[in-house]
């Protein structure tokens, strides 16, 4: 009986680890799979994705590093703007008003900054630069840096203010 009910288990788990193809018909995810290369983000409010490369990305943090860092380290913000409770995790981005989870809103944003809530203009009270001088690729390769941490990097946006 034992031999039994172990060939039936070791059946069960070798045909649970076959390379068989699955059922075509189960659900597929709504966003398509990226390489390992590339990250798939939200390009706008109306469900348009846009695929960065691994290069892009690169790109994006190169510039994220040179001209936002000295504020962001990490996703968070270091209060140089006297601002120290917003920061670029995603649940931050999705409560801004419009929403920044999103290429189109992001490069809005960084050209045109608003307080968390939308009303005011940041950058007119002087307490964040303004991008609108960067060409639209370059802060597109910003956003596509930030979504990505925001969506992947758990610890992005988490970390302790130390200043």
């Amino acid at each position: 009986m034992k031999k039994l009910l172990c060939a039936v288990a070791l059946g069960v788990i070798l045909t649970g680890c076959s390379d068989a193809p699955k059922d075509s018909s189960a659900a597929t995810p709504a966003t398509p799979a990226a390489s390992k290369t590339e990250f798939v983000a939200k390009a706008d409010d109306a469900g348009t994705q846009q695929t960065f490369t691994r290069a892009q990305l690169k790109q994006g943090y190169a510039i994220f590093k040179a001209e936002c860092s000295k504020c962001h380290v990490g996703g968070q913000t270091y209060g140089t703007y006297n601002v120290r409770e917003i920061n670029l995790s995603l649940d931050q981005l999705k409560g801004a008003t419009p929403p920044l989870d999103n290429v189109q809103t992001m490069v809005a944003y960084m050209k045109k900054p608003l307080t968390y809530d939308g009303t005011e203009n940041l950058y007119d009270k002087g307490r964040h630069p303004k991008f609108d001088n960067f060409a639209d690729e370059k802060l597109v390769l910003v956003a596509g840096h930030i979504l990505k941490e925001a969506n992947f990097n758990p610890a992005w946006g988490k970390g302790k203010d130390v200043r």
